[in-house]
């Protein structure tokens, strides 16, 4: 068995060069709204010639005004804006320098009238498909929008990108990589093909080893052969899109052999924008089909009309594949009449299971144009806090990790904790406790989270007191209150054998009993790892302890300590003099 590897098709930062300065003849104007007179920013509005042929184009700015530079061969203006009706308007024929061309459009119905189109491929007949042309006009005018603003408009952008691997039960985050990129950008996302190359070859590229995943962008939805190769439907608000409306597209009929795209276009249903899509991938393994193969992208709108793609992902599955029992039959049956092995066939036959997903996407973070707008998306932020179990005392100096990722984080004082710029998604958060990891195990916990855009996560975790993992190093002996528990770690400067020895311990302890006063002193004998490490248990806060290291029960050093105060634990570092502890004791006397 062997996993199939994806290849996603990286989102790279596309740079975008303005045009140099108008000359002195230009076409200018102000888009309003019919019925309000509002000026209406994000207009699409396109220079056409004589044979209907486009010159030039640009987006109406926050004020509703366009300007263009002029062209002799140029005949009409056509305006184009989602949630408006389209406006073409003839030119003068006498001109000067300046021409001054105002447009005002009127607001489409909450439910769209419908209109007439020449396209089968929307597939239904009657009103519905009407009503689903209508839909597929406005969205194609947003689309047009999200396009133009990156010719128009383009922005210095910065992006956090990233890739992920996930659980395929239930989503955690396993292992993850994240970028930051920075330039002149409206154009964050971009499909790997051209609109027509997808239509003809699909959505996928593989081989034996390899599959290459390709998505949908907004010049793939704009075009004709997106329209031509799809049906649509339109689709009411649901649970997950409260007050909007869908388009939803799949594959037109004869396109199952082919990986194609399915899903829904949402937009908001009072006056329409485009809020987002969610898309499917087509003819896969039926595991990868449940999975949820595919991706999403949601758009945004600015005050100034620049419409552009703030977040995208990619959900893909990691297959592991195996030949069926009748591999010799499947091969026979897949092989053509030129007697050459059909690998598009094979792959689909071949039993195929999901063993993870793997994740790609980006936000962008910021954006600024050149008229000084500004857009801010910070991603979220995820604290928390780590107590005592059953207890209000917090617990500080406790590294929290988030798995998979990298990143650690140090409890304060007041046992809080927080890690910035946080891609959204399910993580679980490790907290380890490293007060004693020299002398014994780390103590963990773990627990689930997870981070939402636009908000603050918080979690809370709970960990047994220090004192009760203390009392638990001791092997099940009494612990007094108001003692401590000394951790020794012996050091030697050359080459040392551990094995064999021990620590003895003595102190003086003291009991009140009734009027009198019992004085005596207590005895511990610990052996000693082979790392050097040992523990005595029980110590009285704040008495001497005398130290003796042995050897097959002879004494070889000495030394004293006053145990800490500060409970539960103090630690003590002993020196190994090579010349007092010898490393082989001397034979015995016979």
């Amino acid at each position: 068995m062997r996993a199939l590897r994806n290849t996603i098709v990286p989102l790279a930062l596309l740079v975008a060069v303005s045009g140099g300065k108008l000359e002195a003849q230009r076409i200018g104007g102000t888009v309003r709204d019919s019925g309000s007179a509002a000026p209406l920013a994000g207009a699409v509005v396109v220079l056409l010639d004589r044979g209907g042929g486009t010159l030039a184009r640009t987006l109406s700015d926050a004020a509703g005004r366009y300007v263009m530079q002029q062209s002799v061969t140029a005949a009409e203006v056509r305006v184009i804006r989602i949630g408006f009706q389209p406006r073409v308007v003839p030119l003068p024929l006498t001109r000067g320098n300046t021409i001054v061309v105002d447009v005002a459009m009127s607001r489409i119905p909450p439910m769209l009238a419908p209109v007439e189109v020449s396209s089968s491929a929307l597939c239904s007949d009657g009103p519905d498909r009407r009503r689903a042309a209508a839909f597929w006009e406005q969205a194609r005018a947003g689309l047009l929008a999200a396009v133009v603003a990156r010719e128009a408009t383009p922005a210095f952008a910065t992006l956090l990108t990233y890739t992920r691997m996930a659980s395929v039960s239930d989503g955690h985050v396993l292992e993850q990589e994240t970028r930051s990129a920075s330039g002149t950008t409206t154009r964050p996302f971009a499909a790997a093909d051209s609109p027509r190359q997808l239509a003809e070859r699909g959505y996928i590229d593989e081989d034996s080893t390899r599959r290459v995943y390709k998505a949908p962008d907004a010049d793939v939805l704009l075009d004709e052969s997106f329209a031509e190769t799809h049906c649509f439907e339109v689709k009411g608000e649901d649970s997950d899109h409260p007050g909007a409306i869908g388009l939803a597209f799949e594959p037109a009929q004869g396109r199952d052999s082919i990986v194609d795209v399915r899903g829904v276009l949402w937009m908001d249903a009072g006056v329409l924008a485009l809020r987002s899509m969610e898309f499917q991938f087509t003819q896969l393994e039926p595991a990868a089909i449940r999975a949820g193969a595919g991706g999403a992208l949601r758009f945004h709108a600015m005050p100034n009309g620049v419409v552009f793609i703030d977040r995208w992902s990619m959900r893909l599955p990691v297959l592991k594949e195996s030949r069926t029992p009748s591999s010799a039959r499947i091969d026979q049956m897949t092989r053509g009449q030129d007697g050459r092995s059909n690998d598009r066939r094979l792959t689909r036959i071949l039993n195929r299971t999901v063993v993870q997903m793997t994740e790609t996407g980006g936000l962008v973070l910021g954006a600024v144009w050149r008229d000084s707008l500004r857009y801010r998306n910070p991603p979220p932020v995820l604290t928390g806090s780590v107590w005592v179990e059953r207890s209000s005392t917090p617990l500080p100096g406790v590294v929290v990790s988030l798995m998979g990722t990298g990143d650690s984080a140090r409890t304060d004082s007041a046992g809080r904790f927080a890690f910035q710029a946080v891609i959204p998604g399910r993580y679980t958060l490790v907290a380890a406790d490293t007060a004693f990891a020299e002398y014994s195990n780390v103590r963990e916990t773990t627990t689930s989270v997870i981070v939402q855009e636009g908000s603050v996560a918080d979690a809370t975790l709970q960990m047994p007191s220090r004192a009760t993992t203390v009392s638990r190093l001791c092997d099940g002996q009494r612990v007094p209150d108001n003692t401590t528990i000394l951790f020794g770690k012996l050091v030697a400067d050359v080459l040392f054998d551990f094995h064999g020895l021990s620590v003895s311990s003595n102190w003086l302890n003291q009991f009140s009993v009734t009027s009198e006063t019992v004085i005596n002193r207590a005895a511990q004998l610990t052996d000693v790892s082979t790392t050097g490490r040992f523990r005595v248990c029980g110590i009285p806060e704040g008495r001497r302890v005398q130290l003796t290291l042995r050897r097959n029960g002879h004494g070889i050093a000495d030394t004293s300590v006053v145990a800490s105060r500060v409970a539960p634990a103090f630690s003590l570092t002993w020196p190994v003099i090579r010349s007092a502890k010898p490393a082989v004791p001397p034979p015995e006397r016979r």
